[in-house]
């Protein structure tokens, strides 16, 4: 629901929505809803969710732990930042806000940040492939013939969250992305003995 403008700032949950695509209005549209149609309602905000299993679509995670799997590069976007967010640590959030019948706006993503390119810097590492693979381009360039607009700085600020629901209630990504390896190797490994 944030344009991507404020660089070197976090977007905390009371910073003035300003979405750039028809996506991001229809969020803003559905958290408006939902928070008028109750006081003890509550929206999560989120960032780039991945899973290690999800058959319907893959994520940005996902795909690129395939292309370095079968040895296929990547372009990382040295200039865009975000906190991604790995999906049990989502679910994890939502029943403790679930629990804590807690309301308002929260956002819920990694504790830290980082931008495209080390982020796929470290997926590379954990997994131990080849961060050759991975070529840096500018945000400007990789999104030139995308239609709808993307933002380019998109770190949410969790900090309320942590504050309320404990420092540890969310992770890093390096301890997202380790519990991730952790889950594709089993599925891996449960497939190969079918």
């Amino acid at each position: 629901v944030f344009d991507g403008t404020k660089r070197g700032r976090l977007y905390k949950e009371s910073g003035k929505p300003k979405p750039l695509s028809v996506y991001g209005k229809s969020k803003l549209k559905g958290e408006k809803i939902v928070l008028s149609s109750s006081k003890n309602n509550s929206v999560i905000r989120t960032i780039m969710v991945y899973s290690s299993d999800y058959a319907h679509k893959s994520d940005f995670v996902r795909l690129a732990y395939q292309k370095f799997k079968n040895k296929k590069g990547l372009e990382g976007i040295e200039d865009q930042t975000f906190n991604p967010t790995f999906v049990d640590d989502l679910v994890f959030a939502i029943s403790i806000i679930l629990k804590n019948h807690a309301k308002g706006i929260y956002h819920v993503a990694a504790k830290d940040f980082t931008t495209n390119y080390l982020f796929l810097k470290k997926i590379a590492e954990v997994f131990k492939f080849d961060s050759s693979l991975i070529t840096k381009v500018k945000f400007k360039d990789f999104f030139k013939d995308k239609i709808a607009p993307r933002t380019q700085y998109s770190v949410l600020d969790t900090t309320k969250f942590q504050k309320n629901f404990g420092k540890n209630s969310l992770k890093t990504i390096d301890e997202s992305l380790k519990e991730f390896k952790k889950q594709i190797k089993t599925r891996e490994a449960l497939a190969a003995n079918r």
